[in-house]
Order: C-alpha cells, then structure tokens, then sequence
C-alpha cells in the first residue's frame, strides 16, 4: 500500500481531482492514470489514492480500482459499479449513492454511515472491518458478508435482500426493524423487545446464521 500511495505526488493527485467529475472522460482517466487487469477486468488505476481535500461528489463511472486509497473525504451521491475497494480507508465517513458489484475485501469501513437512498447491489464485504457503522434505511441486495467485523455496529431500519452473512464479529451489534427479504439461510435470533427466541427456517439443509450475540429487535423477514 505504501508503495502505491507513493506514486501520488501533488501534481497527480491534482490531476486526480479534476479528472474525477460527475461524468469522467474515462478514456483520459486512463492516460493519466494507466490500466491494471486482474483476473481478465480492466480497471483503471486509482491504487493508493489519497482523498485528502473534499469530497469526491456525483462520480457515476465503472471499473475503477480504488484499492488500498485512503478517505479523509467522503463518496457522495456516486454511482459506481464494479469498482474496487480492497483494503481502503474509509472510516467514520458517510457514504451515499449507489454501488453495484463492488469489492470492499479488508476495507475499514468502522464508524461508517448510510442513509436514505444509499443502495448497495451484489458487493463484497469479505474481512471488511465495519465495527461502530451506523447504516440507517440502506439497502443490500445480494451482498456477501464473510468475516466482517461488525462489533458495536448500529443498523436500523436496512434491508437485506438475498444477502448472505458468514463467519461474521457480531459482538454488542445492535439491529433495529431490519428485513431479510429472500434470505438464502436459515436464521436465529433473540429479539430484545419482545424477549423471545425466534427462528426461521429457509430449508432444513441450509446453513444457519446466528444473530446471538447481537442486540436484536423487530428483526422482519420477508
């Protein structure tokens, strides 16, 4: 990562800024910023980008490798689809817009917020650190989380549709009127409120997702 981030020199980063407006030219952004292919995709290189000035507003563009850059400014009002996100900094900023087929793998995503029209499509939260977020009425829709540390993190009002949890951290996670709309797994949980144990059972094959651990309450599944 630090040899990425070292590339960066003031000039390029100037550059950087300009180049990412709401509508890029994404055959210049290559010039500037070259081309890297991991298996078979093209993504154009933003490896090691330090968002360190304002905000990057109303970027709608695809395949850009955004990979180990570090956030002190926040996305707003993006639509980005396929981009990739591996083990960025992104902590305690908000996020808004919508992202479709994106990779967060060993993002830090902890103290994160969502709001209203935040949607999220078929991305990948694979070892990502999302400790302390507080999504509020986001919505996911066929998303992985695999290892994701979510400890202390305060979800409200989400939807989760076909999404799929795994092996996640879920120590004092609080959870509030979210939906689990087409689950792929069976699910447990304990709602607080309502102090009773509840289940329910996609089929008897499938695996379980255990919300014990987590603070859970008027937990919808549809």
């Amino acid at each position: 990562p630090k040899q990425l981030q070292s590339r960066w020199t003031k000039d390029l980063i100037a550059k950087a800024r300009k180049a990412l407006t709401a509508t890029p030219d994404l055959e210049a952004l290559k010039s500037i910023f070259g081309e890297i292919t991991i298996e078979g995709q093209s993504y154009i290189d933003c490896r090691g980008l330090v968002v360190a000035t304002e905000a990057i507003l109303d970027l709608q563009a695809a395949c850009i490798d955004f990979s180990h850059s570090q956030f002190e400014y926040p996305l707003a009002g993006v639509r980005l689809s396929n981009c990739r996100f591996v083990g960025v900094k992104y902590a305690g900023k908000p996020f808004s817009g919508e992202l479709i087929g994106c990779d967060f793998t060993g993002a830090n995503l902890s103290r994160t917020s969502m709001a209203a029209k935040f949607r999220m499509e078929r991305c990948t939260f694979a070892r990502s650190n999302c400790a302390g977020s507080e999504w509020t009425l986001a919505n996911f829709h066929e998303c992985l989380f695999m290892e994701t540390n979510i400890k202390g993190a305060e979800w409200t009002l989400c939807k989760f549709t076909k999404c799929t949890f795994t092996n996640m951290n879920i120590t004092d996670a609080y959870l509030a009127g979210c939906s689990f709309i087409d689950p792929t797994q069976n699910m447990k949980w304990f709602d607080a409120d309502k102090k009773i144990e509840l289940t329910h059972v996609v089929r008897e094959e499938a695996p379980w997702v255990d919300w014990h651990g987590a603070h859970t309450s008027d937990m919808r599944i549809k």
